[in-house]
């Protein structure tokens, strides 16, 4: 990966440290598994059940028919065709509609967070950063990329996703603008950093931030998220 130049003098090394802490930590990267654990929804085991925090900007779960609640019904998957063809993703963060003064991801880090923006073979990841030896980072990181999306056909449950609806995961959600573009939502909670997967045709769009932040914060994330994918989208 290369980063790219943001329209000023380069990212302050505090800034792209943490970036990459959290990349290398959390593994945000493009066709990454799902982690192993004790729980549907990436919480320890032995965890206080607890409602995901989606519920708390709108989320809504999905039915284990194949098909987000309110939207189309399963295909015939002896019929389905090819998985959908990846979406090119842009070079830039602004090409992509993240530009660096996106309110939706800057109310989710700190103040004087740092803009940057990396670009590799299949994604681009944007990064909005702050760091303190104290405190530890704070960094919301927002990564498109052209692989790693489980949707096969649009408006459908894979079946392994539907699977684990069927066995009460929460880990998988929707809203009204995922339906509509025939994808669907993943959440991975983490004691630290949290993230939220947008499983669309041809795209796999990924929102990571600290989880203190997602409760007040995340729905105006995944909205953001969601509308800069609808841009690219064929």
């Amino acid at each position: 990966m290369f980063a790219l130049p943001r329209g000023f003098p380069g990212a302050p090394a505090a800034a792209a440290a943490a970036m990459a802490a959290v990349t290398l930590a959390t593994g945000c990267a493009a066709g990454e598994p799902s982690p192993s654990s004790g729980s549907p929804d990436g919480s320890p085991p032995g965890s206080p059940e607890a409602p995901p925090a989606w519920e708390s900007f709108g989320g809504r779960a999905l039915a284990p028919s194949g098909a987000p609640s309110d939207g189309p019904g399963a295909a015939d998957e002896a019929e389905a065709p090819d998985g959908p063809e990846p979406v090119e993703v842009p070079d830039t963060c602004e090409a992509a509609g993240l530009p660096e003064d996106a309110e939706a991801f800057a109310a989710m880090a700190p103040e004087d967070a740092q803009f940057t923006q990396v670009r590799g073979a299949t994604a681009l990841e944007c990064s909005w950063a702050g760091f303190d030896r104290g405190d530890g980072s704070e960094v919301v990181l927002v990564s498109l990329a052209s692989e790693g999306s489980l949707v096969e056909t649009p408006g459908t449950l894979p079946p392994r996703v539907r699977d684990a609806v069927a066995e009460g995961s929460r880990a998988y959600f929707t809203t009204s603008e995922l339906t509509g573009l025939g994808g669907f939502a993943e959440w991975r909670s983490g004691e630290r950093f949290s993230r939220v997967r947008l499983h669309l045709p041809g795209l796999l769009v990924t929102v990571q931030a600290n989880s203190d932040m997602w409760e007040e914060e995340g729905g105006a994330a995944v909205e953001a998220a969601t509308a800069a994918a609808e841009g690219l989208l064929p």
